[in-house]
């Protein structure tokens, strides 16, 4: 801002749009004289020595994720305060940062044999039906209802819609703790992974199932940051 007059008022407003084909996360940093207010959303003063001189308040908020081809639009408006010098000149620069975002996921065979890495609140004996409720609701599948997190890690295939059933219970569970991890960046969040294998559960169709098996068995593989 230059030739600031108190009550003076400028808006700025920006696309940021990622561009690549890998996820990525947005972080700000800010160049100049200035002191935070807030960092999230992000919230400063532009100052005249120790008086803040410029208010800018803004919606952006460090650590937006993006995936290939979305954008997002950010606004900055900064208003000149009485303790502006007149005519004063005040400027701030704000850095976007692109960190990439890789997703990660651990796989069943690893979830089978560390138990020890099990995130809370989930523990090997908990029973299927507590966590996806579609098992208890449908009749071809309920003799799943009682089997325990770790019986489904160990879960084969078949043929039909019960082996589709066990492929994707299996897959279902490993997904359930990666998502429940926080030392990995999976993909969806757990109620995503529930909501999805509970609906393909009550499609009773071995093909939506399949198709949600090919999804998880990616995000599963996508290689695991657990030791």
């Amino acid at each position: 801002m230059w030739n600031a007059f108190p009550s003076y008022n400028c808006t700025v407003i920006f696309e940021k749009r990622n561009g690549g084909t890998v996820p990525h996360k947005i972080l700000f940093r800010l160049s100049g004289n200035y002191q935070y207010i807030s960092e999230d959303p992000l919230r400063f003063y532009l100052m005249e020595g120790d008086v803040p001189a410029v208010e800018c308040t803004s919606n952006m908020t460090s650590g937006v994720e993006l995936d290939p081809g979305e954008s997002v639009w950010f606004k900055l408006s900064c208003h000149v305060l009485q303790g502006a010098e007149e005519r004063g000149t005040y400027n701030v620069q704000i850095y976007l940062d692109q960190v990439l975002f890789v997703h990660n996921g651990c796989t069943p065979g690893y979830w089978k044999n560390h138990p020890e890495s099990w995130p809370d609140p989930y523990t090997p004996s908990d029973v299927l039906g507590a966590v996806f409720a579609a098992l208890s609701n449908s009749v071809p599948f309920d003799g799943y209802s009682p089997n325990t997190l770790m019986d489904a890690l160990n879960f084969g295939g078949g043929s039909g819609t019960d082996g589709a059933a066990r492929i994707l219970l299996r897959h279902g569970v490993a997904a359930l703790l990666n998502a429940a991890s926080p030392s990995v960046n999976y993909p969806l969040t757990v109620s995503e992974v529930v909501n999805s294998v509970n609906n393909a559960i009550d499609s009773n169709d071995r093909g939506t199932m399949l198709d949600l098996v090919e999804v998880l068995d990616a995000y599963n593989n996508a290689g695991c940051p657990l030791d």
